[in-house]
């Protein structure tokens, strides 16, 4: 009881404004005169007891038996024997207490009066059980009542669970109806087919699981991530679930091996045994071949094709069964992927002074073409070498000592466009490094604790370093539980650097199998991937796909590379170079003679054009400590791309998407900033000259978005005002921020407008770290065009924000 009271109070506090408490309801008369006489007060309490209890006034009578029982206790040992003699001893009263309980409860009852009720609850009577079972049973819907006014999920699923074992108890009926009320505001908030969503609310509530089934059943097909099912499935109770089992069934029978279905049966006996299962045992230990020595699709699909066609014959065929029109298809496929076989070049090994005795993987060329980044392997030590072509011939590879730790194994995973930003394996960890003015400074983990996967392998890095997508064993991978096939997720960087947690790229790509060694173009749309899930010439095949939209979870169909690339055995760790024309993968008989080869690649597996830009930054100054180059799209004027150029020589290098135009800003150390447009011509190794920076040098800043009429910045324009802050800071620079506008409008309005926006700009550079008092304004309006205003164009020209230098070297930073 005490448990109830507290469960009810806490539901009530959720739902409505509690009464405030009263004691049983007496008649104005009740108040002895007496009360310093206890013999005189016990008599008169006796007098008005038996007075309310002819007259059927149970609640006063009650109160007025309480005042006797506690003058009793006061008066003489002799005074005491006289009331027992009539009737109104200890016993005697606890006994009329108790028959008035009852009959103050059950008029309470008949009337459905919640507030006494309640009031009864906490005075704690000792009822009959079945009369407290009805009080709770009153009060709880009391309780469901309220709960049903209650318009969200979050509230409603709150005050639920604090009395949900006693409704379960009492009302059943309140319970089920408040658990469907749940579901249906759980779906107006979240996709109901999602299979996390459904586990999330099947676990939190277990007695949904029953209608949950054809959900969970639909979203189990769609989705495959058993992993998350079978995390919770075990808990649940299954009889309840023969549409989700069923479907679990069928992916078990296509995606594991014996031992794996008997565990499943194990698992859950609840499921009903499929007539064909003796023969699915029988066949699936059977790897079938082709003539030609392909492994036709994949061992186990392929057995169970066959199995399929025995079971169809004998009729023993399941009710559900995903593998006759897919597995034709495949094959179909990977008959036409045979005969390409003999339009493909052949791969060919790099020259000794990349590949010797030792094993060499894991092969990395660089955007530009310049560099070759690998793993070499020498008496089991791991370490990273690089070798640059020069002349058209790789030099001799050398170790990257500033980057490989001698007390572990270290290989290359990915390299940024710009060659600043390297992905690595290191100690089991995934691992990055960044170019700093000296070199490679020392590796730090990609992930924080809390975000790394049970495994993570290849890894790989946007050329614009804004996402990571990688191989990993996580939880949220499709597939059977216990075999941990590796799925690829990706990670965005965050505003401050760090990554945000990985999510997988989604069934496009992954499947109960494994995917692995994802590489990632430079046209930021084609992915190349290995896999044992997309059919081909048998274990892990390479394949390719394209991103759609500009999220990175819809992809286009993977395609088979063919089986120039794709043998019999695994082929993974290929990556395409920037032209599209050539791939590298490391490939061998035995592990101890591993070399790099590269292929050329036929036109249909080639990515998207890129446009390459590479240029040498040229300055007065003898050493350019530092010089960033800032890409932004013409038509939306996001950046594009961040470059830091090497300080030693002044060259960067990136690739960018085609079919946009790009500009850049390129701001240096001690230099005013230039400016330059890309096209899909951009020279190559460009010169770059730059002028020092003087006092009252003025330079305008690329196109900054403003709403129309409005002064406001738009967020598009925020890193490149950030990336500007940063460089007046390192130069220590005071600037006049000057605002200009076309004529189109008033004077006035056009001097306020562009005194505002200039105001504006100086703000987000205070923001971004300059000191306010550095930094002044000054609206011109339309009074200094740079051309006259007679068309859009030249408007567009004259709407702009410069920046003047008044001072340097002086400027102080938070």
């Amino acid at each position: 009881m005490k448990y109830f009271l507290n469960t009810l109070l806490i539901c009530l506090l959720l739902c409505r404004t509690l009464p405030a408490k009263a004691q049983i309801s007496v008649s104005p008369e009740a108040t002895s005169r007496d009360a310093q006489n206890p013999k005189k007060a016990a008599s008169a309490s006796l007098e008005l007891y038996r007075t309310y209890l002819q007259q059927s006034e149970p609640d006063s009578a009650y109160f007025y038996l309480l005042q006797f029982q506690k003058s009793f206790r006061k008066v003489s040992g002799f005074q005491q024997k006289k009331f027992v003699k009539i009737g109104m001893g200890p016993s005697q009263i606890r006994t009329l207490k108790a028959t008035l309980e009852v009959q103050i409860s059950s008029r309470a009852l008949a009337k459905k009066d919640f507030d006494k009720l309640q009031r009864i609850t906490n005075a704690n009577w000792r009822l009959p059980d079945s009369m407290s079972f009805q009080i709770q049973q009153v009060l709880l819907h009391e309780v469901y009542e309220n709960l049903t006014k209650l318009e969200t999920y979050s509230q409603l699923s709150a005050a639920f669970l604090a009395v949900a074992s006693d409704l379960r108890n009492h009302n059943p009926d309140d319970y089920d109806n408040l658990l469907h009320r749940i579901q249906d505001l759980f779906f107006q908030e979240y996709d109901p087919g999602q299979l996390t969503h459904l586990v999330y609310l099947a676990d939190r509530f277990p007695d949904l699981v029953q209608g949950l089934d054809s959900l969970l059943a639909a979203a189990t097909e769609k989705q495959l991530y058993l992993n998350v099912l079978e995390a919770y499935l075990e808990k649940w109770p299954n009889k309840y679930l023969p549409k989700t089992l069923e479907n679990l069934l069928d992916c078990y029978l296509q995606y594991g091996d014996p031992e794996d279905i008997k565990a499943f049966y194990q698992k859950y006996p609840a499921c009903p045994s499929a007539d064909s299962l003796p023969l699915y045992l029988q066949q699936l230990n059977r790897l079938q071949e082709d003539p030609n020595g392909y492994v036709f699709w994949h061992n186990r699909l392929a057995s169970a094709y066959f199995v399929y066609q025995l079971a169809a014959k004998s009729g023993m065929l399941p009710k559900k069964h995903p593998f006759n029109a897919p597995l034709h298809d495949y094959y179909s496929e990977l008959e036409t992927l045979r005969t390409q076989k003999d339009q493909q070049a052949l791969p060919l090994p790099l020259s000794q002074n990349i590949n010797t005795k030792a094993r060499e993987y894991a092969p990395l060329r660089s955007a530009d073409g310049r560099l070759l980044y690998f793993c070499r392997r020498i008496n089991g030590q791991e370490d990273i070498y690089v070798s640059r072509l020069e002349n058209g011939l790789w030099t001799p590879a050398l170790p990257i000592n500033a980057i490989n730790d001698p007390n572990s194994n270290d290989a290359p995973l990915s390299i940024s466009a710009d060659g600043s930003f390297l992905l690595l394996f290191q100690d089991g960890i995934v691992k990055w490094a960044e170019r700093g003015k000296s070199g490679w400074n020392a590796p730090k983990p990609l992930f924080p604790e809390a975000n790394r996967s049970r495994w993570q392998g290849i890894s790989t890095i946007s050329t614009d370093k804004r996402v990571i997508l990688f191989s990993a064993r996580r939880q949220e991978a499709m597939g059977l539980e216990e075999k941990e096939h590796p799925d690829i997720f990706f990670a965005e960087r965050l505003p401050d650097g760090s990554w945000s947690a990985p999510q997988s790229v989604g069934p496009v790509i992954n499947t109960p199998f494994t995917e692995r060694s994802p590489f990632l173009h430079p046209d930021l749309r084609t992915l190349y991937f290995s896999s044992e899930g997309h059919g081909g010439m048998g274990g892990l095949d390479v394949f390719k796909t394209t991103r759609i939209g500009e999220g990175w979870t819809e992809w286009t169909k993977p395609v088979n590379l063919g089986p120039a690339i794709n043998g019999t055995d695994n082929d993974w760790g290929y990556k395409v170079t920037t032209d599209g024309q050539l791939a590298y993968f490391a490939s061998g008989s035995k592990q101890s003679d591993e070399d790099i080869l590269e292929i050329a690649l036929p036109e249909n597996f080639r990515p998207q054009k890129v446009i390459q830009v590479s240029a040498y930054l040229e300055s007065e100054r003898k050493n350019l400590s530092s010089g960033t180059v800032i890409i932004r799209e013409d038509s939306t004027g996001k950046v594009a791309d961040i470059i830091q150029a090497d300080p030693a020589t002044g060259y960067f290098f990136t690739a960018l998407p085609a079919g946009k135009k790009y500009s850049a800003l390129i701001l240096a150390d001690q230099s005013l900033p230039i400016q330059l447009m890309i096209d899909k011509e951009f020279p190559e190794n460009k010169k770059i000259s730059l002028s020092l920076l003087e006092e009252s040098s003025l330079f305008t800043l690329p196109d900054l978005y403003f709403d129309t009429d409005s002064h406001e910045i738009r967020p598009e324009s925020f890193e490149l005002l950030d990336l500007v802050a940063t460089w007046i800071q390192h130069n220590q620079l005071k600037i006049e921020i000057r605002g200009h506008t076309d004529d189109t409008g008033g004077e006035a309005y056009n001097l306020q407008l562009s005194e505002k926006r200039a105001a504006a700009v100086k703000a987000r550079l205070v923001d971004a770290g300059c000191i306010s008092e550095d930094l002044t304004i000054k609206g011109f309006g339309q009074s200094l065009p740079l051309v006259n205003n007679q068309s859009a164009e030249a408007r567009a020209k004259n709407r702009r924000v410069e920046i003047r230098i008044i001072e340097k070297g002086n400027t102080k930073t938070k």
